[in-house]
């Protein structure tokens, strides 16, 4: 079965589903959104993600989960590190830890110098602003009406009190708002939530605008190959509920399968090293050597500390005190 459409956003992350909300506020512009995973959970699991306290079992549960590991670390005596990647609508924003952070306002003036241009702090700003609505209102840094709503985490221990006179001890800055003026030092996380329930891109783009007639999603659909004609891309094969289906665009094809799965589909339709694409009988389209290569991941560390005082977050995981946090 072939159907058409302007654009076709394949993967509801947490760049598709802006993209695929965006578009369709044209009327007149008709987009498909695919996502290889489910759109939300069920009766039974669909607290995984929607809570955010139970982060740490949405990004461990393979329904939600690519459950990707990397390959043997030479430097970590060959251990293999775990590569959590969302697959349900909202992406990794459905699964991660809720840290909400901009990237570093130096970091978008170096993507300049180096030859991207239109993507310098003062233009990109406007839209970080406009995708939040931020705890403290409108302000020079910070939006004030966008989907997705942001708030400082709470403080309930003296623990993080101590943490950030630490750091003013050792000499580092404190920072009121990391995503503000100040980025850089100490300060207080902040995080992508609203009354309660995980603001991901799904939450914030997808469900208030997934009655628009121009707009339709196709979830547990697993994109196979791109349709390539002549010097373009001109749709999405893929496969859904056993059947194959393809899908064809009048006006772009936009991939945004994230840092994994984005460069895999772009080989799997001939598009990458010729030499790796020969390894597995596939065609090569177009010679790209630097797709699949060269990703870069920060580390995470977790460490942990004896106190003298009564004041542990482990009385927190307490199973009665956890049952509660459910609750509520």
């Amino acid at each position: 079965m072939t159907t058409d459409y302007d654009y076709i956003v394949i993967g509801g992350g947490s760049a598709g589903c802006t993209l695929a909300a965006r578009l369709t506020e044209d009327p007149a512009i008709s987009v498909l959104l695919v996502e290889a995973g489910v759109s939300k959970g069920n009766l039974f699991d669909y607290w995984k993600h929607e809570m955010p306290a139970a982060f740490e079992i949405a990004w461990r549960s393979p329904k939600f989960n690519w459950m990707y590991q990397g390959e043997p670390e030479p430097a970590l005596n060959n251990r293999r590190v775990f590569q959590p990647r969302g697959k349900m609508l909202g992406g990794s924003s459905s699964i991660n830890g809720l840290c909400f952070i901009r990237g570093h306002a130096m970091d978008f003036e170096r993507w300049v110098r180096e030859g991207a241009p239109g993507w310098s702090w003062r233009e990109v700003l406007p839209y970080f602003k406009k995708l939040e609505t931020w705890q403290g209102g409108e302000s020079t840094w910070r939006g004030g009406s966008g989907p997705v709503h942001v708030r400082n985490g709470d403080l309930p221990s003296e623990l993080y009190e101590a943490f950030l006179r630490a750091g003013e001890q050792m000499g580092a800055p404190l920072t009121d708002d990391i995503n503000g003026q100040h980025q850089e030092g100490f300060g207080i996380f902040q995080q992508n939530i609203h009354d309660g329930v995980r603001a991901s891109t799904a939450e914030a783009y997808i469900r208030p605008n997934a009655g628009r007639p121009n707009l339709t999603i196709v979830d547990r659909a697993l994109g196979r190959r791109l349709i390539i004609e002549g010097n373009r891309v001109a749709g999405l094969s893929y496969r859904r509920g056993g059947s194959d289906h393809e899908a064809r665009a009048n006006r772009e094809v936009i991939l945004s399968g994230g840092a994994v799965n984005s460069p895999q589909l772009l080989m799997l339709s001939g598009i990458g090293p010729a030499d790796h694409l020969a390894e597995h009988g596939i065609a090569c389209k177009a010679d790209l050597p630097g797709v699949g290569q060269n990703l870069h991941d920060h580390p995470l560390v977790y460490m942990k500390f004896e106190i003298d005082k009564p004041v542990s977050l482990s009385r927190y995981t307490r199973a009665d005190r956890r049952l509660m946090v459910g609750a509520q």
